[in-house]
């Protein structure tokens, strides 16, 4: 069995018990994803990457308002978009080559680059409380990965959709379409958790 206190003091905590690893983006109460934890996330996954205990590793936000509701707009801009960009799309790819399952746990608002987070994790888990969307078209630009990631696991016309028009999806939405792998009602959330887990950390 291996144990780990949580990290403290940082935009990304850290917690590892019982072959579980739980990353918990700790900004709220939005948990924007601004550089320096975009930084933080990508080298705590870097981190797990070097573990060969784990079976499943959690991704969640702080606080009751949101898992992520993207990327700082101050971090849109020329001059910071390029160091963004690259500090997100490792850390996105680090999270979908670990070895082991990864499981966002979304609760209220999942947005922008945080919902291409969610995207990027195995599983998704969701209150049917929680809003989706990509509305970086309302900033005049489109979301890169999800660009990439979306066209094979929702299609060419609702990727489109999503994208071009920047409409919010309720839980609901989202699994019918495929972003969402289980919805329950928000007193269920970490019930629904602890049987994912316990069935996979079993096998």
């Amino acid at each position: 069995m291996s144990e780990q206190r949580p990290t403290q003091g940082g935009p990304i905590r850290t917690e590892i018990r019982d072959r579980i690893a739980t990353l918990t983006i700790d900004r709220p109460p939005l948990n924007i994803l601004d550089l320096e934890a975009l930084g933080a996330l990508g080298e705590a996954v870097a981190e797990l990457e070097k573990r060969d205990d784990l079976a499943v590793v959690v991704l969640r936000g702080a606080g009751p308002k949101a898992f992520s509701s993207g990327v700082s707009v101050q971090d849109h801009t020329p001059d910071k978009v390029p160091a963004m960009l690259g500090s997100f799309h490792a850390a996105l790819e680090r999270l979908r080559q670990l070895p082991t399952i990864s499981i966002a746990v979304v609760h209220g608002f999942c947005l922008g680059g945080g919902l291409e987070l969610a995207a990027a994790c195995d599983l998704v888990l969701a209150s049917d409380a929680a809003r989706f969307g990509q509305p970086e078209i309302e900033l005049g630009c489109f979301p890169p990965y999800a660009a990439a990631l979306y066209p094979a696991r929702l299609g060419h016309s609702r990727t489109i959709e999503l994208l071009a028009t920047g409409r919010p999806l309720t839980a609901d939405e989202a699994a019918r379409i495929g972003l969402v792998t289980h919805v329950v009602a928000p007193e269920k959330l970490e019930t629904a958790l602890d049987a994912w887990l316990s069935s996979l950390t079993a096998k």
